[in-house]
């Protein structure tokens, strides 16, 4: 009871990479399986697979004669893409069950088709039913969907039938009490009124003496406090675009004119109901000094496809945030929005195709992702051939590396990673924990990873801490599950069975492993310590204040790569490319690497009940039971308290990123740590190190000297 009770006062609203979730149920319902036309994506097979690898690792090899000679996507499709032979052999199929030719897709890389139910049934050897995912009744295969043998070698998968989506990767902090969003009012962003970039304050110590059923309990806490909105704080703290180009090393990039002029960040999501994103965007920038977004000059919104879309909050503040930021960073470079029909994998694949067909941009920024365990197969090796083509027409793809750590929980029973992210030729963002002086310096910086504990619960103190367990963190690891099974459903409990990833690429070749890991890069993403993003409600524009989640990270650094990009061009270079290989080879003093940190100011409290004093550690405050004193059995991480509005006080821990283990878990930062118990038996947390590791990759770019090494 507890535990509910103290879950529901520091619950987070993230959106986070869960969205493949296996269904409840599955099979005829009472209700009739919806008569709306089914629609799915079958995936053709690119010819002479092993050579068109092999050139496009050439391409980044700057031994090789080929070293960025990119190719344009039809000179890719001419050479490697399915024939125009096998495209037909794919419509006669569909044809003869009684389907129809939605669209092809260029180059031939995908056929649409739509039919009716016991159509797609036939075709696809399966059987279609009402499922409810989440909230929502949505059709769905029993079985993975299978074409005929005529055609098995031309077709390697078929999408839009096993319900798959993906979801912004976006995290909001509680409003502990305070007001979740504050309406704008034009003034200087370093009034009082205004948020701070400074998110800990000094070391405090307080006395909690508790009332009703514990009134003989006192709690004496002492350590770091947060600077968040609650009791004595109206605003707290939240990063601006002149806070966080300070604190990267930005500012001088825009001095020497490098702002990613002549290059275009293509922001792909979907859908985006929002009629005001271009004007919310331009108030951001007018009160942080930025220039203005002039519709089909330097903003251009694209859509894709059909657009039947609806208002959605998160989906609407997503695109808010990567706009504003995208910008914030890169401030000359043009933006294109680019939206899928929808939040379904296959509208989305078929969105990145058009991006990169269409160069919409040599960067494209995606802040969504699945998880690679519970995305169907098809689904992860389509995302990865089109980061492929991307990566060969000198285009790189930035996906978030998810909010959730790796994903381990008593459902899934596997540490996972998150897609498209895990594809070798994507660029896969992390994130960290940006703690700054007042005057936006940099006091420390952690790897993303949020535990919170309880010393005081709505006025009551209990005897004892009262952990809650992991909140969210850069999601990281191995991508060993591109092939896998499910077993089980919600609600009874499933697990994913692991066959097999994507092999480690050869910039990686100094991580140990046999498995391309996760991630390459970090940026801010801790919430906590997170940004500003202004958007309109009603015709009403509100601060969102502490927004983050690998959403923030993968705009912002997008945004720097487009400025490599200009610098490159500058020096008479072609585009880039992919990211991730130059990053596991960059100079010196051009990226920060991310390690363990400690505080000797972390939270420690002195608990007296019935005359007896117990005192808990920085460890013990996060953990369920008597862990023992820190030591180096425990990875190096710091706490600090903060209160919420109606008497609680609650400890929240900065670099320990764990998994998922679920509510009623019965453990607190104890998940993040090497255990003997049965339960986690081989689970190896996350944690930051020396070099790179799998919070945060090779660490953050220094901005001017990342940039510059591309000049």
């Amino acid at each position: 009871m507890m535990r509910t009770i103290l879950t529901s006062l520091f619950s987070l609203l993230v959106v986070a990479s869960a969205a493949s979730a296996t269904p409840a149920s599955i099979g005829r319902s009472n209700a009739a399986v919806s008569p709306a036309p089914v629609e799915a994506t079958l995936w053709l097979r690119l010819r002479d697979r092993s050579t068109f690898d092999a050139l496009v690792a050439s391409l980044y090899d700057a031994r090789s004669p080929n070293y960025r000679k990119w190719l344009t996507f039809n000179q890719i499709a001419a050479r490697f893409g399915p024939s125009a032979y096998d495209a037909l052999r794919v419509r006669q199929f569909l044809a003869r069950h009684g389907m129809r030719v939605v669209r092809m897709g260029p180059g031939n890389l995908y056929v649409r088709a739509g039919g009716s139910v016991a159509a797609a049934e036939n075709a696809f050897h399966t059987r279609l039913g009402n499922v409810r995912v989440g909230t929502s009744i949505r059709l769905r295969a029993a079985t993975q969907p299978q074409v005929d043998p005529d055609v098995a070698a031309v077709v390697t998968g078929v999408s839009g039938l096993e319900g798959a989506t993906a979801a912004p990767l976006l995290a909001k902090r509680a409003s502990n009490g305070a007001p979740s969003a504050v309406p704008f009012a034009p003034g200087p962003a370093s009034a009082a009124n205004f948020w701070s970039p400074q998110c800990f304050l000094p070391p405090q110590t307080k006395t909690v003496v508790g009332s009703g059923t514990f009134d003989h309990v006192s709690d004496t806490f002492a350590g770091n406090q947060l600077n968040l909105p609650g009791p004595g704080i109206t605003y707290g703290c939240s990063q601006t675009p002149q806070s966080v180009r300070k604190a990267y090393g930005l500012t001088g990039l825009y001095g020497e004119g490098y702002n990613g002029t002549g290059q275009t960040v293509a922001i792909l999501l979907w859908c985006g109901a929002s009629s005001t994103l271009q004007s919310d965007a331009n108030v951001f920038s007018l009160f942080f000094g930025l220039p203005q977004l002039v519709l089909n000059q330097n903003f251009f919104e694209t859509g894709i496809g059909s657009q039947s879309c609806t208002y959605d909050a998160q989906t609407d503040l997503e695109l808010h945030l990567d706009v504003e930021w995208a910008h914030a960073v890169a401030p000359g470079a043009w933006l294109n929005v680019v939206k899928a029909h929808s939040n379904q994998d296959q509208d989305i694949i078929e969105a990145e195709i058009d991006t990169i067909a269409q160069r919409l941009g040599t960067v494209i920024s995606g802040s969504f992702a699945g998880i690679e365990g519970t995305t169907p197969t098809a689904d992860v090796d389509e995302f990865n051939v089109t980061s492929e083509f991307a990566a060969a027409s000198g285009i790189s793809t930035n996906f978030g590396s998810g909010d959730y750590g790796d994903y381990f929980s008593f459902e899934y029973g596997a540490q996972l990673v998150s897609t498209p992210a895990d594809s070798p030729y994507a660029t896969a963002i992390g994130g960290e924990t940006l703690a700054l002086n007042s005057n936006s310096s940099v006091a420390w910086e952690s790897g993303w990873g949020n535990n919170v504990s309880a010393l005081e619960i709505n006025k009551y103190v209990e005897g004892w801490p009262l952990p809650d367990g992991f909140s969210y963190g850069s999601g990281g690891g191995v991508s060993n599950c591109v092939q896998h099974t499910i077993s089980g459903s919600i609600g009874q409990g499933y697990s994913v069975a692991c066959h097999g990833g994507y092999a480690k690429p050869g910039f990686q070749g100094a991580i140990a492993g046999k498995w391309r890991s996760l991630p390459d890069v970090s940026w801010l993403a801790d919430p906590t310590t997170g940004v500003l993003v202004l958007s309109s409600s009603n015709n009403v524009l509100y601060w969102q204040p502490n927004i983050g989640g690998t959403s923030v990270a993968t705009p912002m650094f997008s945004a720097l790569w487009a400025i490599a990009n200009q610098e490159s061009a500058d020096a008479g270079g072609p585009p880039l490319g992919q990211a991730a290989p130059y990053l596991y080879k960059m100079p010196a003093g051009t990226i920060q690497d991310i390690v363990p940190v400690g505080s000797s100011s972390s939270v420690t409290a002195a608990i007296t009940q019935s005359g007896v004093t117990t005192t808990y550690s920085p460890v013990q405050l996060m953990a369920y039971g008597d862990q023992g004193p820190a030591n180096a059995q425990y990875p190096e991480f710091l706490t600090a308290f903060y209160n919420i509005s109606g008497g609680s006080v609650l400890v929240e821990s900065f670099g320990a990123d764990c998994g998922d283990l679920g509510a009623g878990a019965g453990v607190g930062l104890l998940e993040c740590l090497p255990t003997n118990e049965s339960h986690l038996v081989g689970v190896v947390p996350l944690q930051t190190a020396v070099g790179w590791d799998d919070v945060t990759g090779v660490g953050r770019p220094i901005g001017k000297a990342f940039a510059d090494a591309f000049h």
